[in-house]
Order: C-alpha cells, then structure tokens, then sequence
C-alpha cells in the first residue's frame, strides 16, 4: 500500500479514536471503513464476549442471588428498627424497640454466616463483592448496614466498587471496545511504516556504502595505472 494511503488512514483512525474518547457518536460505516476484515472480524468477537459477560451478570450465581436475599431481609429489619428509634415511654414500646434491633441483628449475622460458608466452598466467588472480606473480631466485616458487603452489581449506596463489573469483570462499553479496536488497528499500521522507514534508511545505508566502494574502487585503478 503507498505510504501516502497509510498516513490518510492513520489520520482517519486517530479522528474517529478522538471523537469517541469525546463522547462523540461515529457511524458504523466510518468505523468499519477504518478496519480491515480481520479486524471488523476482531471487533464482533471482542463484543460478543462482552454481551455474554452482560448475560452472565445478569445471572448471577445461585450462591450469590442467596447472600443478596439474606442481606435484603436483614436490610428491611434493621430500617423497621431505625424508623422505630426514639423516645419509649411505655414498657411495651421498649419492648418492641429491642426486639426489632436484635431481629436486625440476627439476620444480618445469618447473611454473614452464609457468606462465609459459600466463599470457604468457592473463594473465587469473592470477585463478585464490592471489598475485601475479612471475618473474625478484626476482620472487614460486621452486623451494621455500612460493614456488610455488597455484590457489584448493586444500587446501593453502600456499594464501595461501584466500577466492580468493569474492574473485577473487564466490562467495557461499545464505545470502548471500539476505541480498543481501532488504537489495535493505528499501532500496526505504525508499525508497519516504522518498518518502511528502516527499510528506506537500510537501502540508503547499502546505497551509500556503493557509492565508497565504487570511489574506492577507481582511486584503487589509477594508483595501478600509475
């Protein structure tokens, strides 16, 4: 391919690269003319892994979709408790005051149990949670709203990784993936005219060395002539 063809699709590639890191929308025809087949070939798998790791978010683990249920119960109790705190007159309010807070507490300890069982069974399933899990008297984790763990893929606010699909999973947008693509795509072909450019200076190099040798050679025969 020219060289002058090159440099145009290298420009081409660092404008459309440009556009999307703005938040720029670029049209699929001006993408895909950006690439080659291989490459548009590249682009629909890296997506479709994309898709299904979406599919696979969505679905979580039986294990996990378990934690989330005992956490939830315990969520509820304890808002029950805190919208129940204040003043006590009467026996009965008191009563009913303590009872709600040790209810909380129990099921927030019955979540943690069944955290700790599932990731002693699998610690793998620990990439699906927002912090380090450390149990015991000094550990990370504790029966308040604030020290349970959240999976990633949480509303909540006490979600401390809520870019945990994107760090712990790898998740990227379209947007992104075809930024991916397209910076693949601009490092070839700068390879590829680094590579044009050493040949050019070796051609040169071999150039000039013949042009000595040939003055070399003539100094060489008029001595001889001599």
């Amino acid at each position: 391919m020219p060289r002058f063809n090159v440099e145009t699709r290298i420009l081409r590639i660092e404008s459309l690269i440009n556009r999307l890191k703005s938040g720029q929308e670029v049209s699929l025809r001006d993408f895909t003319l950006a690439l080659s087949l291989k490459q548009r070939k590249g682009y629909k798998a890296l997506w479709r892994e994309q898709k299904e790791l979406r599919d696979y978010l969505k679905n979580k683990p039986t294990e996990i979709t378990e934690y989330e249920h005992k956490l939830n119960k315990a969520l509820l109790a304890n808002g029950r408790y805190e919208a129940y705190v204040g003043p006590k007159h009467t026996h009965d309010e008191r009563i009913k005051l303590k009872n709600l807070g040790i209810k909380a507490e129990s099921l927030f300890e019955d979540a943690l149990e069944n955290l700790e069982e599932l990731l002693s069974l699998d610690p793998n399933l620990r990439i699906w949670f927002d912090r380090d899990i450390v149990f015991g008297v000094h550990g990370t984790v504790g029966t308040t709203p604030e020290q349970m763990p959240r999976v990633i893929t949480s509303k909540s606010y006490e979600n401390l990784n809520k870019d945990g699909a994107r760090n712990n999973f790898g998740l990227k947008t379209k947007s992104e993936i075809k930024i991916d693509v397209l910076e693949q795509t601009l490092a070839e072909f700068k390879l590829d005219m680094a590579s044009d450019d050493e040949q050019v200076k070796t051609k040169q190099v071999e150039q000039e060395q013949s042009l000595k040798l040939k003055e070399l050679m003539k100094g060489i025969k008029g001595q001889n002539r001599l």
